[in-house]
């Protein structure tokens, strides 16, 4: 009996994603990804809103995302090479992400930092989309 309560508990908390971790996040200033490339001109943005696609997860620790771009960008177009960013959790967010999160349609806000020749963003807020 208390291993079958417990099974219904779980399964009901696991069930639902939350629409909102970490800070709040202003989705009616969200860029898309393909955007993307208007805002790095230099090394690094304080603040920013992206949307997109969840597409993969950590699978440890829900430490990172990958955010996905929603459409295909056009051949040759330069927003074609931003159609995934990775968004790192560990440097700044107080939340982390389960793979329940893969497909769903998503805002971040955060800080875009330049690795080299890679963007990532360390995000602070995400906010699921309707």
């Amino acid at each position: 009996m208390l291993s079958s309560c417990l099974a219904v508990v779980l399964t009901l908390g696991c069930a639902s994603t939350p629409t909102r971790l970490g800070a709040p996040v202003a989705t009616a200033e969200a860029l898309p990804l393909s955007e993307l490339p208007e805002l790095v001109d230099g090394e690094s943005v304080e603040r920013v809103v992206l949307r997109g696609r969840v597409g993969e997860v950590c699978r440890s620790a829900g430490c990172w995302l990958t955010l996905d771009s929603l459409g295909a960008a056009p051949a040759g177009d330069e927003a074609a090479s931003f159609r995934q960013l990775h968004v790192d959790l560990k440097p700044s967010a107080d939340f982390t992400v389960t793979r329940g999160l893969i497909g769903e349609q998503v805002a971040l806000t955060g800080r875009l930092v330049r690795d080299g020749p890679d963007l990532a963003l360390h995000a602070v807020g995400l906010q699921v989309l309707p």
